[in-house]
């Protein structure tokens, strides 16, 4: 199993503290999903001026649920999009999609984290607090 060394762990600390180009965002989302369901816990597109496509972000599970599984999906989907991009927003373009289901009888909270890594090398840590009905 690795372990970080303390110098790897400075120099991590430092570039969180220091706001580096290199330093993540972290993010925290609350979802609800009722028994034997399934839900989506985040969407993921990037698109270019004029609603093409601009790259695929990378995810991966940094933290898989104790209580359900969580699988990518790409699919077209429409979605929302606000500032520039309003004009885009309906059109079906293609997604990463993050989905999480809970295991048969589970009821209770449970945590996934996501490592996103953007076209451009942008890093978001996700943290979904899932409460399941």
């Amino acid at each position: 199993m690795w372990k970080p060394s303390l110098w790897g762990l400075a120099v991590a600390l430092a570039m969180t503290a220091s706001g580096g180009a290199d330093a993540a965002d972290y993010h925290t989302y609350d979802r609800t999903v009722f028994l034997g369901g399934a839900v989506e816990l985040g969407r993921y597109i990037h698109v270019r001026t004029g609603c093409s496509p601009n790259g695929r972000d990378e995810i991966k599970v940094a933290k898989a649920p104790s209580s359900g599984s969580v699988r990518v999906v790409q699919k077209m989907a429409a979605s929302k999009f606000s500032g520039d991009f309003q004009s885009c927003t309906g059109r079906l373009l293609p997604q990463l999609f993050v989905i999480y289901r809970p295991h048969a009888g589970f009821a209770g909270l449970d945590t996934v984290q996501v490592d996103v890594i953007s076209p451009f090398g942008n890093e978001a840590i996700d943290t979904y607090n899932i409460t399941v009905k």
